[in-house]
């Protein structure tokens, strides 16, 4: 077991001693649904079994990269076509409880109060990398991202760039030639970390054939604060224990706690299907220095869906992952003793009741067509500050797709506030992203549609403040209103969208202090076969 010192405030963390030279991560997955779930009252440490490794990190420079790219410049490594779904059950069931929702009547959503307080403002709002142009085709974007003092990282399917503040882009490249490989990817997600000053990104590696190597990702860091300069890059596929030749490491998510990153995925097998949810830590000190590292990992229990992480933003020695269940609810998982890499385990809480339902497709004006809504699942990871960690997901209220958000108190492992919230009394409403902010205020972006009024798909804005009404987030403003309905990327009987957005918060104080503005990232419709990303700063003040 590698052991490692305690980061610092100054300077580049480093290691003091090391038994591997390369990446090291274990990993647990959920039995099948045939076996006894765990009861929700319970509280169980979880086991760790098979490895992932890598080897040394690579470093490559943006002068690498743009030789490369001119190298694969004509190249493209999937299909320019859609990227499929993966829900976290049986696709014929799935599809049956995404029917039969459909067929829900649809009711009138319960009324509310819009909060009080001070209104939000747009102070940037840019658009971002389109499919027919930085996507290369390929759908949904999976549109995503970060900011910094300086910069805004906004990754998809499958380019990564880099834009200032204000939105000018400075360089874009496929991912192919950012990591120089020629294989199959998709699934980007990036974050900024305002405690050492570096983006760190990562993105899955889809397996060719059957005889692949297993449940591969890429991770990478950069070295300095600046994006356009040189970055570390890492390729960890996994073996042993329950890993098979062809999984696949599906809907990667990326979180960090003060000295350690955290990343979550879905484990589906070539030909058997969901495997389960995994769960990895690993230190800072390793990645932000390219060091080989060894590190152990975990992963959930019975009935649940994915899990992600937060971004956890103060010194805090347990971080937690959020899911829901089965059982209709959700269900903490206490990572303990991250902050220092030493990794003393996994522990999965009692369940938290908060009934909810798979939510149907959203519909669109002047169509037939419909878009994916996705299945209950914490899409993006939330924030993390003391005792309190916000996160949002879908679900289906009273027949209409409907993020619901939460606040929840990791001490006492219970709900705070919860609440939905949506355009108006006849949208479809989905896609949500949260950051909570120390304050106890909250941003949040999502998509909606409104049929009856005629209104193509949104990107909307909203937030909360500390002394506004528990549980209420209000209908909010809209950033981007798309003048086209989407019908030419078809999966199945929907329009693939999403798969997620982001909500991140602005490092940079405003005018009336800290943590009051926070970055969206999410999509619209450019016209009706291509997607489009937007880019917004929005805030309580300038």
């Amino acid at each position: 077991m590698t052991e490692f010192r305690r980061l610092t405030k100054t300077g580049v963390p480093r290691p003091i001693a090391r038994t591997a030279a390369c990446l090291m991560l274990s990993a647990a997955f959920l039995p099948n649904a045939s076996q006894a779930q765990d009861a929700p009252a319970s509280s169980r440490q979880l086991p760790a079994r098979g490895t992932t490794s890598a080897t040394a990190a690579v470093s490559r420079t943006w002068a690498d990269i743009e030789a490369t790219g001119r190298t694969l410049a004509d190249r493209h490594f999937i299909p320019r076509a859609q990227i499929p779904p993966r829900p976290t059950m049986d696709p014929a069931q799935y599809e049956a409880i995404k029917a039969q929702a459909a067929r829900a009547p649809r009711l009138a959503k319960p009324i509310r109060a819009l909060p009080p307080g001070a209104p939000m403002t747009i102070i940037i709002n840019k658009p971002g990398p389109t499919q027919a142009g930085a996507g290369n085709g390929y759908y949904p974007p999976d549109s995503n991202g970060g900011i910094s003092p300086t910069q805004v990282v906004d990754p998809v399917n499958l380019t990564f760039n880099v834009y200032n503040r204000n939105g000018k882009l400075l360089k874009t490249t496929t991912f192919n030639a950012f990591l120089n490989t020629t294989n199959s990817l998709s699934d980007p997600r990036v974050l900024w970390d305002p405690i050492w000053n570096r983006w760190v990104l990562s993105i899955i590696d889809v397996p060719a054939s059957a005889s692949a190597s297993p449940a591969c990702f890429w991770l990478a860091a950069s070295k300095t604060a600046n994006a356009t300069g040189a970055w570390w890059i890492y390729h960890a596929c996994s073996g042993g224990g329950i890993f098979a030749a062809g999984d696949l490491w599906d809907y990667d998510q990326l979180g960090m706690a003060q000295d350690s990153l955290m990343l979550t995925g879905n484990i589906f097998g070539y030909s058997t299907g969901f495997k389960g949810p995994v769960i990895e830590s690993v230190a800072k000190a390793d990645i932000y220095n390219g060091l080989g590292f060894s590190a152990p990992a975990y992963a959930g229990g019975t009935g649940m869906n994915t899990i992600s992480p937060q971004r956890v933003l103060d010194n805090n020695s347990t971080a937690y992952f959020v899911t829901t269940t089965s059982t209709n609810g959700i269900r903490l998982i206490a990572g303990s003793n991250l902050q220092n890499g030493s990794y003393g385990g996994y522990t999965l809480l009692p369940e938290i009741a908060s009934p909810w339902a798979v939510p149907r497709a959203a519909n669109q004006p002047g169509t037939s067509a419909m878009l994916d809504t996705l299945d209950g699942r914490f899409a993006a990871p939330g924030t993390q500050y003391g005792n309190y960690l916000w996160a949002v997901h879908t679900e289906s209220l009273s027949g209409y797709p409907s993020p619901k958000f939460f606040q929840i108190d990791t001490n006492a492992n219970a709900l705070v506030q919860s609440g939905n919230f949506y355009a108006s009394a006849s949208s479809d409403d989905w896609n949500p992203s949260i950051a909570g902010t120390p304050n106890g205020d909250a941003f949040v972006t999502w998509s909606s549609t409104d049929t009856p009024a005629g209104l193509n798909a949104q990107i909307r804005f909203s937030g909360r403040q500390a002394a506004d009404a528990v549980g209420v987030i209000g209908s909010g403003s809209v950033l981007v209103q798309s003048t086209h309905h989407l019908t030419g990327n078809t999966q199945g009987s929907v329009q693939r969208w999403g798969d997620y957005s982001m909500t991140a918060l602005d490092p940079v104080a405003s005018t009336c202090g800290a943590y009051q503005r926070a970055a969206i990232f999410n999509e619209k419709i450019v016209n009706s076969s291509t997607w489009g990303v937007q880019y917004g700063l929005i805030g309580f003040c300038p």
